[in-house]
């Protein structure tokens, strides 16, 4: 997985509770709304398999290194500030996002997890 890229990872969930709560408040704007903090797709896979208790080897590569043909940018973190001066309480941490995450789509004790369902989903 690509170690040069930075994201936010959001967890569908909570930003439709976010968008619910905006459209409450009858807020108005621009808002970026997404899990508190950032990590690599590495860093991201990575926690998939720790969560799922599953042994894979995971390597980190370089964007370069892959010859994809999608091109993204090395630190796409969106600012979540609009929404903190709409008065809403910054999302929960994207690690904490990815755990309930997980433990919908299956058991995360036993690490029975699809993981390439999981990770294709992500990436997408």
């Amino acid at each position: 997985m690509v170690d040069d890229q930075t994201l936010a990872p959001t967890y569908t969930v909570d930003l439709a509770m976010a968008i619910s709560s905006l459209m409450e408040r009858r807020a108005r704007g621009l808002f970026h709304v997404t899990n508190s903090g950032c990590c690599s797709w590495y860093e991201f896979a990575y926690a998939i398999f720790e969560l799922a208790r599953m042994d894979v080897d995971t390597k980190r590569v370089s964007t370069e290194s892959t010859a994809s043909a999608v091109r993204r940018p090395r630190y796409s973190v969106l600012a979540n500030r609009q929404l903190e001066l709409a008065g809403l309480t910054p999302l929960r941490p994207w690690r904490d996002a990815l755990r309930a995450y997980l433990e919908e789509c299956g058991d995360i004790q036993s690490g029975t997890v699809d993981s390439r369902s999981v990770i294709e989903s992500a990436a997408s």
